[in-house]
Protein backbone atom coordinates (compact mmCIF):
# COMPACT_ATOMS: atom_id res chain seq x y z
CA UNK A 1 0.00 0.00 0.00
CA UNK A 2 1.27 3.19 -0.97
CA UNK A 3 0.42 6.38 1.64
CA UNK A 4 0.53 10.27 0.54
CA UNK A 5 1.13 12.37 2.90
CA UNK A 6 0.41 16.38 2.23
CA UNK A 7 0.30 19.10 4.78
CA UNK A 8 -2.89 20.99 4.26
CA UNK A 9 -6.45 19.43 4.02
CA UNK A 10 -6.84 22.11 0.95
CA UNK A 11 -4.11 19.96 -0.55
CA UNK A 12 -5.71 16.34 -0.49
CA UNK A 13 -9.26 17.94 -1.67
CA UNK A 14 -9.26 16.55 -4.71
CA UNK A 15 -6.71 13.44 -4.23
CA UNK A 16 -8.61 11.62 -1.79
CA UNK A 17 -11.75 11.55 -4.43
CA UNK A 18 -9.38 10.51 -7.05
CA UNK A 19 -7.09 7.96 -4.89
CA UNK A 20 -9.93 6.68 -3.24
CA UNK A 21 -10.98 4.60 -6.71
CA UNK A 22 -8.29 3.06 -6.12
CA UNK A 23 -9.64 1.33 -2.95
CA UNK A 24 -7.12 -0.19 -0.28
CA UNK A 25 -4.08 0.52 -2.32
CA UNK A 26 -3.62 4.10 -1.55
CA UNK A 27 -4.10 6.52 1.57
CA UNK A 28 -4.04 9.62 2.35
CA UNK A 29 -2.85 11.94 5.44
CA UNK A 30 -3.21 15.33 6.00
CA UNK A 31 -0.27 15.60 8.78
CA UNK A 32 -0.73 19.44 9.33
CA UNK A 33 2.25 22.29 8.26
CA UNK A 34 5.24 22.78 10.11
CA UNK A 35 7.92 20.59 10.69
CA UNK A 36 6.83 19.29 14.41
CA UNK A 37 3.15 18.83 13.04
CA UNK A 38 4.13 16.98 9.97
CA UNK A 39 6.95 15.04 11.97
CA UNK A 40 3.88 13.68 14.32
CA UNK A 41 1.44 13.46 11.34
CA UNK A 42 3.61 11.07 9.76
CA UNK A 43 4.70 9.01 12.57
CA UNK A 44 1.07 8.88 13.39
CA UNK A 45 -0.31 7.40 9.51
CA UNK A 46 3.06 5.63 9.13
CA UNK A 47 1.90 3.22 12.63
CA UNK A 48 -1.65 3.11 11.29
CA UNK A 49 -1.21 1.92 7.86
CA UNK A 50 2.13 0.60 7.72
CA UNK A 51 2.71 1.76 4.16
CA UNK A 52 5.36 -0.03 1.71
CA UNK A 53 6.09 3.62 0.25
CA UNK A 54 5.33 7.19 0.95
CA UNK A 55 5.06 10.03 -0.90
CA UNK A 56 5.10 13.53 -0.16
CA UNK A 57 2.62 15.53 -1.99
CA UNK A 58 1.56 19.71 -1.66
CA UNK A 59 3.09 22.67 -2.55
CA UNK A 60 6.08 24.44 -2.41
CA UNK A 61 8.55 27.51 -3.04
CA UNK A 62 10.76 28.07 -5.77
CA UNK A 63 14.07 29.86 -4.61
CA UNK A 64 16.18 29.80 -7.94
CA UNK A 65 15.29 29.32 -11.48
CA UNK A 66 14.45 26.83 -12.64
CA UNK A 67 11.65 26.54 -10.25
CA UNK A 68 8.75 28.56 -12.00
CA UNK A 69 5.03 29.06 -10.46
CA UNK A 70 3.37 25.59 -12.05
CA UNK A 71 6.34 23.87 -12.50
CA UNK A 72 7.33 20.36 -10.69
CA UNK A 73 9.94 19.56 -8.09
CA UNK A 74 10.86 16.11 -7.61
CA UNK A 75 13.84 16.65 -5.37
CA UNK A 76 16.77 14.09 -5.32
CA UNK A 77 17.26 14.90 -1.82
CA UNK A 78 15.99 17.12 0.82
CA UNK A 79 17.72 19.28 3.42
CA UNK A 80 17.67 20.90 6.32
CA UNK A 81 18.68 24.57 7.31
CA UNK A 82 21.76 23.69 8.82
CA UNK A 83 23.02 20.88 6.37
CA UNK A 84 21.22 17.49 7.38
CA UNK A 85 20.72 15.76 3.75
CA UNK A 86 18.19 12.94 3.57
CA UNK A 87 18.71 11.12 -0.22
CA UNK A 88 14.64 10.37 -1.45
CA UNK A 89 13.38 7.88 -3.34
CA UNK A 90 12.86 9.06 -6.86
CA UNK A 91 9.12 8.80 -8.25
CA UNK A 92 9.08 6.20 -11.85
CA UNK A 93 9.17 8.51 -15.02
CA UNK A 94 10.58 11.55 -13.48
CA UNK A 95 14.07 11.86 -13.10
CA UNK A 96 14.97 13.66 -9.15
CA UNK A 97 17.35 16.55 -8.94
CA UNK A 98 18.18 19.04 -6.96
CA UNK A 99 17.47 19.77 -3.19
CA UNK A 100 14.13 20.55 -1.24
CA UNK A 101 15.09 22.62 1.60
CA UNK A 102 12.86 22.64 4.74
CA UNK A 103 12.28 25.56 7.04
CA UNK A 104 10.77 26.46 10.03
CA UNK A 105 8.88 28.86 9.13
CA UNK A 106 7.60 30.32 5.43
CA UNK A 107 10.35 32.29 3.68
CA UNK A 108 7.78 35.71 2.54
CA UNK A 109 10.40 37.66 0.42
CA UNK A 110 12.54 37.01 -2.51
CA UNK A 111 15.91 38.51 -0.67
CA UNK A 112 15.06 35.88 2.03
CA UNK A 113 14.61 33.05 -0.28
CA UNK A 114 17.26 34.60 -2.43
CA UNK A 115 19.66 33.84 1.02
CA UNK A 116 18.19 30.46 1.46
CA UNK A 117 19.36 29.72 -1.90
CA UNK A 118 22.48 30.69 -1.30
CA UNK A 119 22.89 29.19 1.96
CA UNK A 120 21.53 25.51 0.96
CA UNK A 121 21.74 25.54 -3.03
CA UNK A 122 18.07 23.94 -2.81
CA UNK A 123 15.85 25.01 -5.42
CA UNK A 124 12.94 24.59 -3.89
CA UNK A 125 11.55 25.43 -0.11
CA UNK A 126 8.94 23.34 1.81
CA UNK A 127 8.58 22.96 5.75
CA UNK A 128 7.63 19.07 5.84
CA UNK A 129 9.45 17.32 3.68
CA UNK A 130 12.51 16.86 5.91
CA UNK A 131 10.35 15.62 8.69
CA UNK A 132 8.36 13.09 6.72
CA UNK A 133 11.24 11.96 5.31
CA UNK A 134 13.32 11.35 8.94
CA UNK A 135 9.85 9.37 9.98
CA UNK A 136 10.33 7.29 7.07
CA UNK A 137 13.58 6.77 7.40
CA UNK A 138 12.99 5.49 11.21
CA UNK A 139 10.94 3.01 10.07
CA UNK A 140 12.75 1.65 6.74
CA UNK A 141 10.06 2.88 4.84
CA UNK A 142 11.15 4.45 0.59
CA UNK A 143 10.06 8.12 0.74
CA UNK A 144 9.54 10.43 -2.41
CA UNK A 145 8.68 13.73 -2.32
CA UNK A 146 7.01 15.63 -5.31
CA UNK A 147 5.83 19.10 -5.24
CA UNK A 148 4.15 22.24 -7.10
CA UNK A 149 5.66 25.48 -7.16
CA UNK A 150 3.10 27.95 -5.55
CA UNK A 151 5.49 31.09 -5.66
CA UNK A 152 8.42 31.59 -7.42
CA UNK A 153 11.80 33.37 -6.38
CA UNK A 154 10.54 36.67 -7.42
CA UNK A 155 7.31 36.27 -5.47
CA UNK A 156 6.19 38.03 -2.64
CA UNK A 157 4.02 35.77 -0.18
CA UNK A 158 1.51 37.91 2.12
CA UNK A 159 2.08 38.58 5.62
CA UNK A 160 -0.53 39.10 7.90
CA UNK A 161 1.31 42.31 10.30
CA UNK A 162 2.06 43.55 6.81
CA UNK A 163 -1.05 45.22 4.79
CA UNK A 164 1.29 46.16 2.07
CA UNK A 165 2.11 42.78 1.04
CA UNK A 166 -1.96 41.62 1.26
CA UNK A 167 -2.11 43.11 -2.82
CA UNK A 168 -0.62 39.41 -3.21
CA UNK A 169 -3.72 37.53 -1.87
CA UNK A 170 -6.16 37.44 -4.40
CA UNK A 171 -3.32 36.37 -7.05
CA UNK A 172 -2.41 33.71 -4.70
CA UNK A 173 -5.65 32.64 -4.30
CA UNK A 174 -5.87 32.02 -7.87
CA UNK A 175 -2.64 29.76 -7.82
CA UNK A 176 -4.06 28.21 -4.92
CA UNK A 177 -7.38 27.20 -6.93
CA UNK A 178 -4.90 25.65 -9.71
CA UNK A 179 -2.51 23.87 -7.46
CA UNK A 180 -5.12 22.11 -5.95
CA UNK A 181 -6.06 20.90 -9.57
CA UNK A 182 -2.77 20.08 -10.38
CA UNK A 183 -2.25 17.72 -7.16
CA UNK A 184 -5.12 15.37 -8.00
CA UNK A 185 -4.19 15.05 -11.40
CA UNK A 186 -0.84 14.33 -10.69
CA UNK A 187 -2.03 12.17 -7.58
CA UNK A 188 -4.10 9.89 -10.73
CA UNK A 189 -1.26 10.17 -12.96
CA UNK A 190 0.94 8.46 -9.73
CA UNK A 191 -1.81 5.75 -8.71
CA UNK A 192 -2.17 5.20 -12.91
CA UNK A 193 1.67 4.86 -13.13
CA UNK A 194 2.24 2.75 -9.98
CA UNK A 195 -1.04 0.39 -10.37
Amino acid sequence: MTLVLVALALEAVGLVARLGRRGAQFRVAVTGMGPERGAEGARRALARWRPTWVIGLGFCGGLHPPAAVGSWAYPAAVVTEEGTVLALTPLPGHPAQGRMVSVARPVVSPAGKAALYAATGALWVDQEGFAWARACQAVGVPFTLVRWVLDGPEDPLPVLACPKSWRAVPHLAVLVAQGVRALAEKGEEMACGLS
